[in-house]
């Protein structure tokens, strides 16, 4: 090696190390997202780094030093400065508007799944410039419909009721207000009317326009076939999930194999090659061209097209911006005769990805196709082919399974971040799965789609014969026992087990490889731990979550040694899961728990024990109770003066009472105080008044029930017909709370809070906190955290 190519080594080396520093700050900006002088201490780093180049540019450690944390600096006050115009740019208060705007892209869902973005054409005062619309509300799903046919590139006049972004906020659930920000969406609405104004807006989306009404024009064409996985077919084409059924879905999440219907690099570049196979094949009709063109020079361009075109098919994800980007520089290179290492391509790709929206760094498809891209090149290589056929296609089985280990295992940090489980059978299921839809099911279908301009018919055919095969792969799946298992860690331990990855994947020697025990017993600790709790460890003998499951109740009781639920959250009778699956049973395996002592249903209605159902699938329970008797499960009846004690905890049943006759079945609620060991001479307490109201208030104030606590967890979630003057002042206690949907016009009641601040007790609600956490019994009698305390897009 020559100095002048030593030289161009180091150069590239140090902007490999600027492309790490500036990915690293985007990183950092996660844990701290306030931006305050990191620009300022950026620029004062990179002037002398700037002085410096007029000196020994290449070999002086104080420019390398000051250039990477200069660019560590500019990662970090970047996102932080893109996330805090983001959170600006949401609407704050819910509004009913009027105006024109532009739909972008197509729907998410369809019938009364069905999601659509719009963009507000002439900017409005304090309202954001992209919507996702969602069909006007109605009580049967059946009329839950759009009212209008929205495709991309139209001018509809809409009137829309807008909401701020709300979602649910629960340890290890679907995090909607994440998705909305990374997907750059100020604010919800319900489409009230739509009247179409211009069918085609034109402007500089007008070629994207035409791409998305191709994808939707796709999705017309295959969901006429006569096959039921006529939607992952189309999902396995332009990543369009639209028409996947829900439980199909939760089947693919289950076996593990929900990746392969993400459009990622070997979709892409397999539709470029067969592309470019196609244009080879005919220019070597005249052979004599590649004389005066190379080779390289016509089919380079070729590839780079297709690979484009059909990422933006496939809706512009970030698994195929990853391809985009790594095939471009790639061919630039080839282009200009030059070589990098894999690992760089892949970094100034990474990199560049988060130039162009640092807001990609909370997405999982980030992640996951980059880890993935990485663990690929680290451990794919060529084998030393030898011996007879059948000892050659062995070898290469052998390489697939060690791959695809490497692939399941290096994969679960990321896996437990963003989805708390890890499917079982992942590695079994893949071996089948990835060869029969990489090296069969897509080239059919891709085949089909060069075919469908000239030759409908046959196009059809062969798409029918690819979702034939996927419908032999789930009758496969079907059979075969595939589970997840369940389990957050706390980001520690997440931290320590992508440290163990990290060792794993790098070159022998490079690390030492005794770091690997420490960082899994941080891992396996709470694991190992008689109470694995979500969050912070704490001293108090009894932990209370109130979970958000919006309009509905569900709370977590957990003491030493034992675990129950008050309700189980809401599921209406036509939705295909509640609040159980969504919330509660997350919120379970965020707790580390996998088995019940006790459910309390206070009231069998939908808003309470809906998730019930989900539960009991998932979990052991040892006993239901509940103050009527359920039909689907043995139930004990609540009854006042049951009383139970757990590791030194009380529990005490104060309402309904044996001789209790009413109409209304909230007021046969089970009625549950808890009450802690005595710690400073004070018994800290909470009561837990389900949907009782006056009624059950005034007789046990009539009867003098120890009805006293520091805590009080409203009745009928806050209305005006409970939570009496007469039971506050009973109660008297020094917090409230109470559990309901955002935006609700009924719940809370303002003269319910209004009773309850006269007396100066501090409210809180799931609707501004989230999930509440309350610690009974610890130094301070009681400890409040909110679970949207944590992330600055949840703070409202």
């Amino acid at each position: 090696m020559d100095e002048k190519q030593a030289i161009d080594v180091v150069q590239l080396n140090l902007f490999v190390f600027i492309l790490v520093a500036f990915v690293l700050g985007v990183m950092t900006a996660t844990v701290y997202p306030t931006a305050s002088s990191v620009w300022i201490w950026s620029g004062l780093l990179a002037v002398p780094a700037l002085f410096l180049t007029r000196y020994d540019r290449k070999r002086s450690l104080l420019f390398c030093t000051l250039s990477i944390a200069a660019t560590f600096g500019f990662g970090l006050g970047y996102a932080q400065l893109t996330l805090e115009t983001a959170l600006d740019d949401r609407l704050k208060t819910p509004q009913t508007i009027e105006t024109v705007v532009r739909v972008i892209g197509i729907s998410d869902g369809v019938d009364e799944n069905w999601r659509q973005v719009v963009e507000v054409i002439d900017p409005l005062p304090n309202i954001p410039k992209r919507w996702l619309l969602y069909p006007k509300f109605a009580i049967s799903s059946e009329q839950r419909r759009p009212i209008a046919n929205l495709q991309a590139g139209e001018l509809w006049r809409v009137r829309v009721k807008l909401t701020p972004p709300h979602g649910i906020a629960s340890p290890a659930a679907f995090d909607q207000e994440q998705w909305l920000l990374t997907e750059h969406v100020g604010a919800t609405g319900s489409l009230e009317s739509a009247t179409l104004t211009n069918p085609e807006a034109g402007g500089l989306r007008l070629p994207l326009d035409r791409i998305d009404r191709l994808r939707e024009h796709l999705r017309d064409h295959l969901s006429l076939l006569d096959s039921p996985a006529r939607a992952v077919l189309l999902a396995l084409l332009t990543g369009d999930r639209a028409l996947i059924d829900p439980d199909l879905r939760q089947l693919y999440q289950q076996a593990g194999i929900s990746h392969l219907m993400a459009i990622s690099g070997p979709h892409v570049v397999l539709a470029a090659l067969m592309m470019a196979w196609l244009i080879q094949s005919i220019l070597n009709i005249r052979p004599l061209l590649y004389l005066k063109v190379p080779r390289s020079i016509l089919l380079i361009p070729v590839v780079v097209t297709v690979v484009v075109l059909y990422a933006l098919l496939a809706g512009w994800g970030v698994p195929a911006q990853r391809t985009v980007l790594m095939v471009c520089i790639a061919s630039g290179l080839a282009l200009f005769r030059k070589r990098w290492s894999t690992v760089y391509i892949l970094m100034i790709a990474l990199a560049l990805t988060l130039l162009l929206d640092p807001l990609a760094i909370y997405q999982s498809g980030l992640w996951l196709s980059f880890v993935a891209t990485g663990i690929l090149i680290s451990w794919v290589q060529q084998p030393i082919v030898v011996g007879h056929r059948w000892q050659r296609a062995l070898q290469h089985v052998k390489g697939l399974v060690k791959l695809q280990t490497a692939m399941f295992i290096l994969l679960i940090p990321v896996t437990l971040a963003f989805f708390h489980q890890i499917p079982v059978l992942s590695i079994l299921v893949n071996l089948i799965a990835i060869p029969l839809i990489g090296l069969l099911i897509v080239p059919l279908a891709f085949m089909a789609l060069f075919i469908l301009p000239v030759w409908s018919g046959l196009a059809d055919a062969i798409w029918i014969l690819a979702a034939w095969l996927l419908e032999q792969l789930h009758a496969v799946l079907l059979i075969l026992p595939v589970k997840v298992l369940s389990l957050t860690l706390t980001p520690i331990g997440l931290a320590a087990l992508a440290v163990v990855m990290l060792i794993v994947l790098m070159p022998r020697g490079s690390i030492p490889r005794g770091l690997v025990l420490p960082c899994l017993a941080i891992c396996l600790l709470p694991m190992w731990m008689s109470r694995p709790l979500f969050g912070l460890q704490h001293d108090a003998p009894v932990r209370v979550q109130v979970l958000d499951v919006g309009q509905g109740l569900a709370v977590l009781i957990q003491t030493q040694n034992h675990a129950m639920l008050f309700d189980t959250g809401a599921k209406r009778a036509e939705a295909r899961e509640g609040m159980g699956e969504r919330v509660v049973l997350p919120a379970l395996s965020a707790a580390g728990l996998f088995h019940l002592n006790q459910i309390m249903i206070s009231h069998p209605d939908y808003e309470h024990n809906g998730g019930l159902a989900a539960i009991l699938a998932k979990l052991p329970v040892d006993h239901v109770i509940s103050s009527k008797a359920l039909l689907t499960v043995p139930t004990e009846l609540c009854q006042s003066g049951q009383h139970w004690q757990w590791d030194g905890v009380d529990f005490d049943v104060l309402a309904p009472w044996p001789d209790w006759n009413v109409i209304d079945d909230k007021d046969r609620s089970c009625v549950l105080k808890i009450t802690t060991p005595s710690m400073q001479n004070h018994r800290a307490s909470m009561l837990l008044m389900g949907d009782a109201g006056f009624d059950v208030e005034s007789r046990l104030i009539a009867e003098n029930a120890p009805v006293a606590a520091d805590v009080l967890l409203l009745g009928d979630h806050g209305s005006n017909q409970a939570s009496s003057e007469a039971f506050i002042n009973a109660v008297a206690p020094k917090l409230a709370v109470y559990s309901s949907g955002a935006f609700s016009k009924k719940y809370p009641s303002d003269l319910a809070i209004a009773r309850l601040k006269a007396k100066n007790v501090a409210v809180e609600s799931t609707v501004t906190g989230g999930t509440l956490t309350i610690d009974l019994g610890g130094q301070d009698h009681f400890d409040l955290s909110r679970y949207r305390d944590q992330y600055t897009w949840l703070k409202h």
